[in-house]
């Protein structure tokens, strides 16, 4: 599924807490195998926000995807993303309860805005989200969103549900299914799993689907369906 003038770390007061995460990405189906990708998240935390920074690196270290999002005292201000891979730009600014779009392809611009409330998250705050619905996920409960589709410049209607509950390498973990929630826009849009240790922490260990990356086929790109693996470093989730 796809995500990612930038606003400098400088702007923030000295971070007093910094946290790293990172991950590699593999074909979806396959068991131990060479890296597609590796991933990278760095967020620098302030007095008055926090500066996300993300990297998708290819095999040869070379940035395919770059993405950088700004948070606020209320939440999401600004959120860029560099699709190095086919030279994209997507950006969206948050603020007054409307989201500003802008998508730059081809030399050319288009913008767009809409409603932007509560419900509405970027892939950035998809782990948070589930975190703070997590009572209602274990409980069977299904979770609508309206998730921001950068590429399109607009946010479509999601929903998140429970899939299991089993155990990994000995660690408890919960599973989470997030699919469109119109039925006809779900035929064509696959599912994306996310896999949660089950603990204090809830750390996200896994994301199985649609990845905002693109693998050379002949003389175009496509899409990437595949596996992000985290190996978490510093503190853990809120």
């Amino acid at each position: 599924m796809p995500a990612w003038g930038l606003a400098a770390l400088c702007l923030l007061a000295a971070p007093d807490d910094v946290r790293h995460e990172r991950g590699e990405i593999f074909a979806r189906d396959g068991g131990v195998e060479r890296a597609l990708f590796a991933f990278e998240r760095t967020q620098s935390r302030g007095p008055s926000g926090s500066t996300v920074e993300v990297w998708f690196r290819d095999g040869a270290g070379a940035a395919a995807l770059y993405e950088k999002v700004v948070y606020g005292r209320a939440g999401l201000e600004q959120y860029d993303s560099f699709q190095r891979q086919v030279d994209e730009h997507y950006s969206l600014r948050v603020a007054g309860g409307r989201g500003a779009f802008e998508v730059t392809r081809g030399g050319a611009t288009t913008r767009s805005t809409e409603a932007w409330g509560p419900d509405a998250i970027i892939v950035d705050e998809l782990p948070g989200y589930v975190r703070d619905h997590w009572a209602a996920l274990l409980g069977g409960r299904t979770v609508p969103f309206r998730f921001a589709v950068m590429a399109r410049a607009e946010t479509v209607a999601f929903k998140m549900s429970l899939t299991r509950r089993t155990v990994r390498e000995g660690q408890p973990v919960v599973a989470v299914r997030l699919r469109p929630r119109n039925p006809v826009f779900a035929l064509f849009v696959a599912p994306v799993d996310m896999t949660f240790r089950d603990d204090s922490a809830r750390a996200l260990v896994e994301v199985v689907g649609p990845l905002p990356i693109k693998l050379r086929r002949g003389s175009g790109w496509a899409d990437v369906s595949g596996r992000m693996v985290f190996a978490a470093m510093g503190r853990a989730p809120d």
